[in-house]
């Protein structure tokens, strides 16, 4: 790759921000405190399973003295639809009030997982 840039995905940079941390000797409810969230999101974001936000993304590589390489913050997060389960969750994410469409799609949810626990006894 002669002259060209090295491309991180979130992903990368995520796994580098945990291997720092752990490098740092901080555990993740320290660094969760100091960003103002959960140890589960900072675990969630850790494993590539939620994207923090870039504000957060941000913040965490600052506090851990990492470089934010270009490209990696800016990349336009998946939106969930409402009328979803994911835009049911989106909502609460975000300390949202819940729209109908998605709290259906949640109670439709929570049915059939009932119905499937029902059936499986």
């Amino acid at each position: 790759m002669e002259g060209g840039a090295v491309t991180v995905t979130l992903a990368e940079f995520c796994r580098t921000l945990r291997v720092a941390r752990c490098l740092a000797g901080y555990r993740a409810y320290e660094i969760a405190d100091e960003l103002d969230v959960s140890a589960a999101a900072l675990s969630q974001w850790e494993l590539n399973r939620v994207r923090p936000s870039d504000e957060h993304l941000r913040a965490w590589a600052d506090l851990l003295d990492v470089e934010v390489p270009p490209g990696v913050v800016g990349i336009t997060p998946r939106v969930a639809r409402c009328g979803t389960r994911s835009g049911y969750n989106r909502h609460l994410d975000r300390g949202e009030p819940t729209c109908a469409a998605c709290r259906a799609a949640n109670a439709q949810h929570q049915r059939e997982l009932k119905e499937a626990q029902c059936g499986s006894s």
